[in-house]
């Protein structure tokens, strides 16, 4: 009975029906893997063509299995792969030892948008019907490779955090100090032994109100009793402004970090202390620095409100950056019209080039020529007028970049006011040419005096009309002034040309000098040609005049004194017996003639033909020997 049920109950098995059944296991298992949207799975033949390509090939690569099937592989290789992906297949299909087969391999791979990215690749191939099949599962390990390089760098920080901690901790300007609930020091740093002065012998086990000001310690230590208590902190995080003190007992200015940490079921606290007395130092100079540029700015702000003076700043690359309101008043543009607009815009053509030249050399660093001096140049306003300016130039980096700054005024009044000066000081000094010689008139201008000086070679002429009172009475007096003017006149422009100097004139006679102010060896013949031209003009004048004048002329040589006399009206004037003398040669002489003394006679006598008068009696001054110029 047993083996009868036994019987029943073992079924034979069918070997085909087992295989089919593996097979819809196997296939079942092949769908599901091939569904996954994570994982691509591509297959191709031995032409490198896509034949399979699963819904996760299409999340990753952004192909749909119709635009990819029957495509290269290569259509999501990138080009540096294509050529060693090529000579692969080629080898396998060769049944060569394959290299990659079984293999998880990182590569790159790319999208349909050309996106390169980091993949994951396993290999697999594989024989059918005399082909060769090629399958490869491909993960786009991008999110990896992010959390990797994040791991690396959150690894290199850990490093260089452990680094920086011993750096910190080796500190030489920085106390780090350490202390545990019983508020005993328990780790004292080189940093603490500069700035307190007791070494880490001398302090750890020691209570912290060691370095703590007489009038803090109490509330150290009830601050320390309430975080013992795990009450919340006050102070923990903050940078705090406190006094310490020195092992000398000085009391000096900290800045303090404070922490804890529990360790062991006990509280811990550090405490990082900067002397900041240098820094308190440093602040006060800040402060009263501070106070100083506000007060350039409120300066600077006064300035470039300016409505007279232009202030106008540029970059390297010659381009206006600033424009205040002085500068639209001046030039005639508003601030939108000019800032942005290259220098250019106001400077004449006939400047732009050397501008350009002077940035440029001053953008290369070199020396500048202009900068700190006041130029005067020459610009132009939007209306197109050109007019004089002063200009004083400026120039600061900022940022690695060069900028120039210009103050500019229009002198275009102060030019028209100085043209007036030069001219009104122009006819000055013609006026006073007219009363002194030039020599005289330059000393007098620079010095405020004129010396008198003593002249020992001078030839000396005075002239005179023959019936002058007659005639006076007989014309009116404008008619009378109006012929000396235009005798005396002529008279002048005949001793300009000579470099004789006119003295004076005293009615009728007409005194004049030669060899002063200026030394002239020529003196004595100068005087005479200068004779000579007179009775010539007058010659032909009165051959033209109703009025006939008739003159007489006395010249004599010798030593004189010259200078200017009296305060008010200037007058150079000749002093000493030589102009006495000439006066007697002009007094004693005769209509027509030229009556020379003897002393002149002497200087000029091999140049010219002369008729001896003798001895002529002379009012004063005895007989005095005489000659007439032929």
């Amino acid at each position: 009975m047993n083996q009868g049920l036994s019987k029943k109950r073992v079924k034979k098995t069918n070997p085909k029906a087992l295989g089919i059944s593996i097979m819809q296991e196997e296939n079942k298992r092949f769908q599901v893997i091939c569904s996954s949207k994570n994982d691509a799975i591509i297959t191709s033949d031995e032409t490198k063509l896509i034949t399979f390509w699963n819904k996760g090939a299409e999340s990753i690569f952004g192909y749909t299995a119709e635009e990819a099937v029957g495509k290269p592989m290569t259509l999501i290789i990138p080009n540096q792969y294509q050529q060693r992906h090529n000579d692969g297949i080629e080898r396998m299909n060769q049944r060569k030892k394959p290299r990659a087969i079984g293999k998880v391999l990182e590569l790159s791979a790319v999208r349909k948008n050309g996106e390169e990215f980091p993949i994951e690749l396993t290999l697999g191939s594989w024989d059918s019907d005399g082909k060769r099949y090629y399958s490869g599962i491909i993960r786009d390990i991008s999110a990896k490779k992010k959390a990797e390089k994040i791991m690396l760098e959150d690894k290199r920080k850990i490093e260089e955090q452990n680094k920086r901690f011993q750096v910190i901790c080796s500190s030489k300007n920085d106390a780090i100090i350490t202390s545990d609930e019983s508020k005993l020091i328990t780790f004292w740093n080189k940093g603490a032994e500069n700035i307190f002065g007791y070494t880490a012998e001398e302090a750890v086990g020691k209570p912290m109100t060691l370095i703590i000001p007489m009038q803090y310690q109490q509330r150290h230590n009830d601050g320390i009793e309430r975080m013992n208590q795990r009450k919340k902190p006050r102070v923990i995080g903050k940078v705090l402004e406190l006094s310490a003190v020195r092992k000398n007992g000085e009391e000096f200015p900290i800045e303090l970090t404070l922490g804890s940490w529990d360790s062991d079921g006990k509280r811990y606290y550090s405490g990082i202390i900067r002397d900041i007395s240098a820094k308190k130092k440093a602040e006060k100079i800040m402060l009263e620095d501070k106070r100083k540029i506000e007060e350039q700015n409120k300066r600077f702000q006064v300035i470039c409100s300016s409505k007279n003076d232009a202030i106008i700043t540029s970059d390297e690359s010659k381009l206006i950056t600033f424009w205040n309101k002085g500068a639209e008043n001046i030039f005639g543009y508003t601030a939108e019209e000019a800032v942005g607009k290259p220098m250019t815009l106001i400077i004449p053509m006939q400047y732009q080039q050397r501008h350009n030249d002077g940035i440029e050399r001053m953008n290369q660093r070199k020396k500048p020529r202009v900068i700190g001096k006041v130029l005067e140049l020459s610009a132009v306003r939007k209306n197109g007028e050109e007019f004089p300016i002063e200009l004083t130039l400026g120039s600061w980096d900022s940022d690695g970049k060069r900028y120039y700054s210009g103050i500019i005024r229009d002198i275009s009044a102060k030019k028209k006011a100085e043209k007036l000066i030069i001219e009104e000081k122009k006819k000055s000094d013609e006026l006073l040419l007219n009363i002194l010689p030039k020599l005289v008139a330059d000393e007098l201008k620079n010095t405020g005096i004129a010396t008198a000086k003593n002249h020992k070679n001078v030839t000396i002429l005075f002239s005179d009309f023959e019936g002058f009172t007659t005639l006076a009475s007989s014309i009116s007096a404008a008619e009378l002034v109006k012929e000396l003017n235009e005798i005396f006149g002529q008279f002048d422009d005949i001793l300009e040309s000579l470099s004789i100097e006119k003295i004076k004139t005293i009615g009728d006679a007409y005194f004049a000098a030669c060899g002063l102010p200026e030394k002239n060896t020529e003196h004595a013949e100068r005087c005479i040609e200068a004779a000579k031209q007179m009775f010539r003009y007058l010659e032909v004048r009165n051959k033209k005049t109703e009025i006939k004048w008739k003159m007489r002329v006395g010249i004599h040589s010798g030593p004189v004194m010259a200078g200017v006399v009296s305060k008010k009206k200037y007058a150079y004037d000749l002093f000493g017996d030589t102009v006495n003398i000439a006066s007697r040669m002009e007094s004693n002489g005769e209509v027509g003639k030229i009556n020379i003394s003897e002393s002149t006679y002497q200087l000029i006598k091999k140049k010219y033909k002369f008729t001896p008068r003798g001895h002529v009696k002379t009012k004063g001054k005895g007989e005095l020997k005489m000659y007439f110029v032929d």
